[in-house]
């Protein structure tokens, strides 16, 4: 077997059909023994070898054929921009922020024109023009499993007048409900409302809203 075959099966393996395989968050050596030079190449040559799909540069997955159909499928808009901002397995880097997550967590019923996403993995604000048009911001700090959600209600809180039509004491509720299962340190906590201007701080304080953050600390 080539060793392109044999990196074939051990993607396939991991990814399945239909994910999205992006090669830039992938540790190469690490996982599979391949520099990142020949790890490229290689999926280069299964490509052509008509062994895998491209998305877009860097980007590849294994699409399943629709016996019916007789076709094959194709990675979603939604499904590659997941992938490229927001998390890759269990890995988290991004989450959906401004209306989309306000929708998400029933405190408006705007409808969002765009959808807006807070990412780790750029280094300023960027547009993605596909079926639909996401806005990517840069993320203020690092985005792990365990901040994300707290980022996206401070992100809420930051904007409360322009997101949150509901009364101050569903928003409240809704917000604790949301951060139930979120814990992190006092001193993690400290860092990430620094990030923010001084508007987060009056808003906290105007809207009784520290104890829904407090409820974090661990």
């Amino acid at each position: 077997m080539t060793k392109e075959l044999s990196l074939k099966e051990a993607l396939l393996a991991e990814f399945g059909e239909n994910e999205p395989i992006i090669l830039r968050y992938i540790d190469s050596e690490e996982k599979y023994g391949v520099d990142k030079n020949s790890f490229r190449k290689y999926l280069s040559n299964l490509y052509k070898l008509k062994e895998i799909n491209r998305a877009e540069e860097g980007i590849y997955y294994f699409a399943f054929t629709n016996t019916y159909l007789n076709e094959e499928s194709f990675l979603s808009d939604d499904k590659l921009v997941v992938s490229k901002f927001i998390m890759s397995g269990k890995k988290r880097y991004g989450y959906r922020t401004g209306l989309s997550f306000a929708n998400q967590l029933s405190v408006t019923t705007q409808v969002p024109k765009m959808t807006e996403i807070t990412s780790s993995m750029i280094s300023r604000n960027k547009v993605e023009n596909l079926s639909t048009k996401y806005f990517i911001y840069k993320a203020r700090a690092k985005i792990t499993n365990s901040n994300y959600r707290l980022m996206q209600i401070l992100d809420l809180i930051n904007d409360y007048e322009n997101m949150v039509e509901v009364e101050d004491n569903k928003a409240q509720e809704m917000m604790t409900l949301y951060l139930k299962n979120t814990k992190i340190s006092r001193a993690e906590l400290n860092s990430l409302i620094n990030e923010y201007p001084s508007k987060l701080f009056r808003t906290l304080y105007n809207k009784n809203l520290f104890k829904v953050i407090e409820s974090t600390v661990k």
